[in-house]
């Protein structure tokens, strides 16, 4: 058989989960607040991502499910049912409805290959997998040649016949003799290892490098040559010695077939003949039943050949060694007392098989239970051992084991295909379904070639997502390599907003989709933040800590490969050493032309920016809109609408 020499690994194929891949980097990562979202926990480790061809390949795959829901339906459907397709059936019924329906997996493989055929755009990673299931193709005629194969022998049965005595009363066995013969699969596992006797491990040659293996080769070989000649059926197996005796029970006792029991209640309406039988079964003594059996293609069946109730002791004869016996020798005393031991054997013998006919004559009149019939009993429990068992090493033979090898191999790729692209389309779904709980637009990022800069349109505050309240997407100038300044009313969501692109661009960097109706992005390395609510110290001291690692580390990227938020600079200090260190940090920022988003509320500092830095100016009013224009805090409003005006002396 050829080997399918098609390598793609599975699961981590089409979302890579390699530890190597390059990660985006974020500086003052405390006041980056990633986005928290339902499932996406799962998938942490291999978000923000600033590797071009991951991103696109799963930006590519993102889109494919979005445009084509027919195949997320399709996903949805199959895997249930593919579930029961990863292995191989280990049992009769499965085994058969297997290959009976002319094999479950290759039709649920067809049926699921069968929607992406269909489709032009499927993303390249979709197109490896088909072609790796196609390179399989040829694993279908050799499975069925296979299944051919073991279906025939697994219709074998283990020929078994023998004479079996047991005691009716407690189910003792007595004695059996019992010829059959065991099909060697059932004897020896290709699993099975031979153990290696002490004496040869203690041995100084054992440890001699290589001889260690050979010899367990040679032990398990060992093994296999005597397991063939132990095949042959020499104790009686206990299921086939249950099956006996719960048959023979079955045709004696009435009930016991449906109820397992031998004295089950009688009911009400008994006949007459019912409680008759019932009574001399329970007074019947301890009874030796002789049978001989028959195990093979039609099943196990019985013929009774005679029956004899143990324990009869009526005395006919005088054993004892008395006063009668004076003048014999020892030796002759000793020979009568055996003749007539023989001869009270045979007496108790006579009367015990008196009796027993009249067993046998009221089994008959009663129960159809006679000698010398054969019936046809339930062999359940020798069916599971004798019949159809041992499929694992059926499996495992010299024919069978390259297949199977092969066979599971597929199995396990395939099923891992699908289970990672159900994964991926249900994380999706949670963000189709969070942009629809929320109002708010939803869209796969495309990725910029070949140019730098980001725009978005109606770009959602994710920031707000968890806060219950109402969203108000925004939109901003093309981000690249200049200033955005965000001024204008407090609470209006200019923090939430800044630190907002920055989520949106980790998420689209993540392969993932954004809240928003459209994002166009290029690729960074870096990504920065300054807030004043998070660290030790003072807010000042916080801020020059914290813009200090920013600057020191955001020049070890090129500009273009960079996205900067700083919020309320100049905040927690004097005005006048607020606006000067804003200057500062700005003027060296605007330097170099990165790309920066901040925020104030120091009115000098954002007129100084807009004039000689170029910075674009926003201002943000009532309604969450951000628009051009430098805008106030309007505290005054705000005091009015948060109700402090009446506590405040004028």
């Amino acid at each position: 058989m050829k080997k399918n020499t098609t390598t793609v690994s599975s699961p981590g194929f089409f979302w890579r989960n390699n530890p190597k891949l390059k990660k985006l980097v974020v500086l003052n990562p405390g006041d980056f607040h990633r986005p928290e979202i339902k499932m996406l926990s799962r998938f942490k480790e291999n978000c923000g991502l600033n590797d071009f061809e991951e991103i696109r390949a799963r930006n590519e795959l993102l889109t494919f499910m979005q445009n084509h829901p027919e195949f997320r339906l399709k996903l949805n459907e199959i895997m249930p049912l593919l579930e029961n397709t990863v292995s191989l059936p280990m049992s009769e019924n499965d085994f058969l409805a297997f290959y009976e329906q002319d094999n479950a997996y290759w039709k649920l493989t067809d049926s699921f290959l069968s929607t992406l055929k269909l489709n032009d755009d499927c993303p390249q990673r979709v197109k490896e997998f088909m072609n790796a299931m196609a390179a399989a193709n040829g694993l279908r005629v050799y499975e069925k040649n296979m299944a051919e194969r073991i279906s025939a022998d697994l219709k074998k049965v283990t020929f078994m016949e023998g004479i079996l005595e047991f005691n009716l009363q407690n189910e003792k066995e007595i004695e059996h003799t019992i010829i059959g013969q065991r099909a060697f699969s059932s004897a020896w596992s290709y699993n099975y290892t031979a153990p290696i006797p002490k004496f040869i491990k203690n041995g100084w040659l054992f440890k001699v490098l290589g001889i260690t293996k050979l010899i367990q080769v040679l032990a398990d070989k060992k093994a296999e040559r005597e397991s063939k000649r132990s095949a042959l059926i020499l104790k009686m197996p206990d299921k086939l010695k249950e099956d006996i005796i719960h048959g023979i029970n079955g045709l004696i006792y009435p009930g016991y077939k449906t109820t397992g029991i031998r004295f089950n209640t009688l009911k009400s309406d008994s006949t007459e003949e019912t409680h008759e039988i019932f009574d001399f079964l329970r007074k019947m003594p301890g009874t030796d039943i002789l049978v001989s059996f028959n195990y093979g293609d039609s099943g196990l069946s019985i013929t009774p050949l005679s029956i004899k109730l143990h324990n009869i002791k009526d005395a006919y004869l005088r054993t004892e060694i008395g006063y009668q016996y004076k003048g014999y020798t020892n030796e002759e005393a000793k020979l009568i007392q055996n003749r007539l031991e023989e001869a009270k054997t045979k007496a108790n013998a006579i009367s015990a098989i008196e009796k027993a006919s009249k067993t046998i004559a009221f089994f008959a009149e009663h129960l159809d239970f006679c000698l010398r019939r054969t019936y046809k009993i339930s062999s359940t429990g020798t069916d599971t051992e004798f019949r159809w068992n041992f499929l694992n090493n059926i499996y495992n033979t010299e024919d069978n084991r390259p297949i199977c090898k092969e066979l599971l191999s597929n199995r396990k790729f395939f099923w891992g295909m699908v289970s990672e692209l159900y994964e991926i389309s249900n994380l999706l779904e949670v963000f189709e379904n969070l942009a629809k709980e929320k109002n708010v637009p939803l869209c796969i990022p495309k990725i910029m070639n070949g140019k730098s800069g980001i725009t978005f349109k109606n770009l959602a505050p994710i920031d707000m997502f968890e806060q219950k309240k109402k969203m108000y997407p925004f939109s901003f100038p093309e981000i690249n390599g200049r200033m955005i300044c965000l001024t204008g009313r407090h609470g209006r969501g200019k923090s939430v907003a800044g630190n907002s692109v920055l989520q949106a661009l980790w998420l689209a960097q993540s392969g993932l989709p954004v809240f928003a109706e459209s994002f166009e992005f290029d690729v960074k390395d870096v990504i920065g933040a300054v807030t004043n609510d998070t660290g030790d110290g003072s807010k000042a001291t916080v801020f020059v800590k914290k813009t200090k690692n920013l600057l020191q580390n955001i020049q070890k990227v090129p500009v273009e490969k960079s996205l900067i938020f700083i919020d309320e600079i100049g905040n927690g200090t004097q005005e006048d050493a607020g606006l000067e260190l804003g200057k500062l940090i700005l003027n060296t920022l605007a330097d170099k032309k990165y790309s920066v988003i901040f925020n104030t509320q120091i009115m000098a500092l954002a007129e100084y920016a807009e004039k000689n830095l170029e910075a674009k100016c926003l201002k943000v009013d009532k309604n969450h809109q951000f628009s051009p224009g430098i805008g106030q805090g309007e505290m005054t409003e705000l005091i009015k609408e948060l109700g402090l005006t009446k506590y405040l002396k004028r």
